[in-house]
């Protein structure tokens, strides 16, 4: 904690680049591979194991958190368009 930290992140995308995208370009097993090592299911496994949640808290917060999404999705849609200015509202550096 005295000075600067890097943090180096390795992701995997589980899912095609688009509906169309059904992954040929992965080698046989690759996403299989991956998918055991989610982040999630194995820290929630983790937190199970240490007793810290159960399998019903874990549950729990996995409904919580699909319907969050399902709620800002709904939100999102039922929004009005915007105008085409607003793309260079936020936008770092555009005075």
């Amino acid at each position: 904690g005295a000075g600067p930290i890097l943090l180096e992140m390795k992701t995997y995308r589980f899912a095609g680049h688009s509906r169309a995208d059904t992954g040929p370009y992965r080698p046989e097993g690759e996403l299989d591979r991956w998918l055991e090592r989610d982040p999630i299911k194995l820290y929630a496994a983790r937190l199970i194991e240490n007793g810290d949640l159960t399998e019903a808290d874990v549950d729990g917060l996995t409904d919580q958190a699909k319907a969050m999404v399902e709620e800002t999705v709904e939100q999102s849609l039922a929004s009005p368009v915007p105008d085409v200015s607003a793309m260079f509202t936020n936008i770092y550096g555009s005075g």
